[in-house]
């Protein structure tokens, strides 16, 4: 199996194209409880979309302390101090200005059916009313192998099935994930 990072950058650009011009940013105001606050000069929105990871539900929005409180017992990488790898799945979070804008979620287990996993998402998918979708499909390849990806874009949310082949085999999965624009963590 490649770098998961490797894997989230892949979504991220592909996710990027398929959306065109990037999102907007949430400003955070920490402490505050959304369902509190009122239109103003420090109230911050979080999305009404939601991704659960590590039995937690995350939303766009939400400050790295909310984020550390709702994962609390969760084995957490912080890669960079925005850029953090959750447990054995490899989920990921990331931040930008102190506020997540970016999360993922595979849905794919060791010895688990990739129809099984595409049809858990997309049928969560369903129950959330996401259907106006794009669809997006390509292959990248370098001299290592090649990872052909479909992408299925929802707004802010999307799914990613993925094929990568390599000398050594190949490897499926099903990624959801909540957000899409890359955080520069390079600083």
């Amino acid at each position: 199996m490649r770098n998961s990072a490797l894997l989230v950058a892949l979504f991220l650009a592909i996710s990027a194209l398929v959306q065109g011009a990037p999102q907007e940013t949430q400003r955070s105001t920490a402490g505050a409880n959304p369902s509190e606050m009122k239109p103003g000069r420090n109230a911050r929105k979080l999305s009404e979309e939601s991704i659960e990871i590590a039995g937690a539900t995350l939303r766009l929005g939400m400050t790295k302390d909310e984020v550390a409180a709702k994962l609390v017992g969760s084995d957490i990488i912080k890669v960079k101090d925005d850029s953090w790898v959750l447990g054995p799945n490899a989920e990921s979070v990331m931040f930008s200005k102190g506020v997540l804008v970016y999360a993922d979620r595979y849905w794919r287990r060791k010895g688990s059916d990739l129809f099984q996993a595409l049809y858990g998402v997309a049928s969560l998918f369903n129950q959330e009313g996401l259907s106006l979708c794009t669809l997006h499909a390509d292959t990248l390849s370098d001299p290592g192998g090649s990872t052909q990806h479909v992408l299925i874009h929802c707004g802010r949310k999307s799914i990613l099935v993925l094929r990568d082949q390599t000398d050594d085999g190949a490897y499926q999965d099903v990624v959801e994930s909540l957000g899409g624009d890359m955080p520069d963590t390079s600083k």
